[in-house]
């Protein structure tokens, strides 16, 4: 959120612009026609009986690809006093990375030229002093279409075409080059803004199946193009209202809602996973309780968000990313002794697990195991040890008979799989 706007899906904030120069640095980077690359001065314009265009290079332009070109000027120092009607473009090369002019052979005026140009006419009575820097007319329509190349890589070189446009005969600026005074070299300066770029959220992951009161990892990938610094907080959203969120700035994982007390949330067992130097890998442990309802457990979009400093956000969901299964059965039972006097004390013993595994619960609060006889419970218990044991000792009938007893255990509903014990 940015004031009071939230920046919508598909919506990009742009930063504060950046203006940055760069000059000609070295022989083969400047050359004009009809001169070897390291002539002085660069001629533009109508020298008798030729018209001369000049070509200048930028190494290590950092303008990264896809930045928004703001403005843009060529700069350059007269030479020398120039006066009459000059009529110029200014082109692009139109490549990745432009190559240097030490072929010495005016093959640049070969190469490919940008579509957009730029016309820098001078006519008289204006007119040039000597070793005055003079700037062109805006040519970010022709730097935008080079960093708009799909090859264009920040820190590549850059090359712009200064051509004659039908200039009368010698009418032409005489400019500074590299080699003619290196301080005067030609210069390139570009205001850019670079978009914002949006985080995502996704990667979604968890067991196939998850387990009441049983600790599991609850995933999920975050990645900002712009760098890990980048992120503020990050939530996660599941079926029945549970919201899990990371905070950036303290490295902290918490529950951000559960009304109904379905989750608990191992803050120290959550763990931040540095991917690479965009994304994260957020892992919150938990587990959902007894009353969590059984199903499959859907990421819900509403509230599954990543955002950065610059108040932008991504959003995801995924349907039935696990299945929730909260019922036990007695996996076994038995007694100390089937044949019994009256007022005897006998005992049972009892596994239970998950259905359809043969794992005990992890977590045993919340579950009473019983023993049942005609709808009457005859003893209970909640001790229950790691491996799912139970031992419930009762006192047997005081009638001679042949007794079958239920054995079965309780959370917020029956086990699916009871066992009948017969004494």
């Amino acid at each position: 959120m940015i004031g009071n706007y939230t920046l919508g899906q598909g919506e990009s904030l742009y930063i504060d612009p950046e203006t940055s120069t760069w000059q000609v640095g070295a022989s083969a980077d400047d050359d004009d026609t009809f001169s070897n690359y390291w002539g002085n001065p660069l001629n533009v314009g109508n020298v008798y009986p030729n018209s001369h265009d000049a070509a200048m290079r930028w190494t290590n332009v950092g303008i990264p690809n896809g930045a928004t070109i703001e403005t843009a000027y060529l700069k350059v120092t007269s030479y020398s006093t120039d006066d009459g009607d000059v009529y110029t473009r200014i082109y692009g090369d139109d490549e990745d990375n432009a190559d240097d002019f030490s072929s010495n052979d005016d093959s640049w005026e070969n190469r490919p030229r940008t579509t957009a140009y730029v016309s820098w006419n001078v006519l008289w009575p204006d007119y040039w002093e000597a070793d005055v820097e003079y700037t062109s007319p805006d040519i970010s329509s022709v730097i935008q279409e080079i960093v708009d190349r799909a090859g264009w890589t920040s820190g590549n070189a850059l090359a712009l075409f200064w051509v004659d446009d039908g200039s009368p005969t010698n009418c032409r600026h005489s400019v500074y080059s590299y080699d003619g005074d290196s301080t005067k070299a030609p210069k390139l300066e570009v205001t850019y803004s670079i978009p914002n770029q949006n985080p995502t959220i996704g990667e979604f992951q968890a067991p196939s199946t998850v387990y009441a009161k049983k600790y599991f990892f609850l995933n999920a990938t975050i990645n900002d193009p712009d760098g890990v610094a980048d992120f503020v907080n990050a939530t996660i959203e599941i079926s029945n209202s549970i919201i899990l969120k990371w905070d950036n700035a303290t490295d902290t994982f918490s529950e951000y809602q559960d009304t109904n007390n379905y989750c608990t949330l191992d803050v120290s067992g959550s763990l931040k996973i540095n991917v690479n130097s965009t994304a994260y890998k957020l892992c919150w442990r938990i587990k959902l309780s007894w009353s969590f309802p059984e199903g499959y457990v859907s990421i819900i979009a509403t509230n599954t968000l990543v955002y950065d400093s610059q108040g932008a956000s991504g959003s995801n969901s995924q349907t039935n990313l696990f299945y929730f299964e909260d019922d036990l059965i007695i996996a076994s039972a038995n007694v100390d002794d089937s044949r019994v006097n009256p007022s005897q004390t006998i005992t049972f013993t009892g596994t239970i697990y998950y259905e359809g595994t043969t794992s005990p619960p992890e977590d045993t609060s919340g579950i009473t195991a019983k023993i049942e006889l005609n709808g009457a419970v005859k003893g209970s218990t909640t001790s229950i040890d790691a491996n799912g044991q139970i031992s419930i000792s009762i006192t047997a009938e005081s009638s001679v008979a042949a007794y079958s007893y239920n054995v079965y255990a309780v959370t917020d509903e029956p086990t699916s799989q009871n066992q009948t014990v017969q004494v």
